[in-house]
C-alpha cells in the first residue's frame, strides 16, 4: 500500500513571480524574503486571515516561463488550508509607508488617467486623479491623488457628475 503524506500546519504555498515583477519591486533575493508580504485569496473570494513569510527562493528564473518560484510557510492553526489547493497568492513591498486603499469599485479610467470620486465638504463630487498601487483583491492601493481620511463614492459611480450634489450614506466594512 503506497500513501502521501502531507503537513498540514505550519504549510507551505508555492508559487511563480515573473523575472520583471521581481526585479521591478524587489529588485534583490534579500529584499524579496525580507520586505514581501504574503496573503492569500481562497477558493470563494475570501481572504485568508493568517499572514505568510518568505521561506525559500529559488535562485534560478525558469527559462520557459521567466518567472522564479517562491515558497511562503503559512501557519495555518485553524487548518483551513489543504495541501493541492488553489489559492490566489497576493504579494506586496513592506514600505514601511501606509497608503490609502479603496474598493475596486471606486477606480474609474478613462484614456489618459485612472481617477476616484471623492466628495468634498459641501458633498460635491470632485474627480480625483490618482496613481494606482498593488491590487490587493478586495482593495487597491492609491500611490498619490487621494489622502486618508476623504470621503469616496464606491458605488453608483456611473451615476453621478463632478460638481453634482449628493447625500453620502456610510458603507459597511
Amino acid at each position: 500500500m503506497l500513501c502521501t503524506i502531507n503537513q498540514i500546519a505550519p504549510l507551505r504555498v508555492r508559487f511563480a513571480m515573473s523575472n520583471r515583477d521581481y526585479i521591478t519591486l524587489f529588485g534583490s533575493l534579500e529584499s524579496l524574503k525580507s520586505e514581501a508580504n504574503i496573503a492569500l485569496k481562497l477558493a470563494d473570494d475570501s481572504r485568508y486571515e493568517e499572514a505568510g513569510a518568505v521561506e525559500l527562493i529559488d535562485n534560478e528564473a525558469n527559462r520557459q516561463t521567466d518567472t522564479i518560484q517562491i515558497f511562503a510557510r503559512f501557519p495555518n492553526a485553524g487548518r483551513k488550508l489543504l495541501p493541492g489547493s488553489t489559492v490566489t497568492v497576493l504579494l506586496t513591498k513592506n514600505t514601511g509607508v501606509r497608503l490609502p486603499a479603496v474598493r475596486p469599485s471606486a477606480v474609474m479610467h478613462d484614456s489618459y488617467d485612472a481617477y476616484v470620486y471623492t466628495l468634498d465638504a459641501q458633498n460635491q463630487v470632485v474627480r480625483r486623479e490618482v496613481k494606482l498601487g498593488s491590487d490587493l483583491g478586495d482593495l487597491i492601493l492609491i500611490k498619490t491623488g487621494l489622502q486618508a481620511g476623504e470621503t469616496v463614492i464606491v458605488d453608483g459611480t456611473h451615476k453621478v457628475m463632478p460638481g453634482d450634489k449628493v447625500a453620502p450614506v456610510a458603507q459597511e466594512d
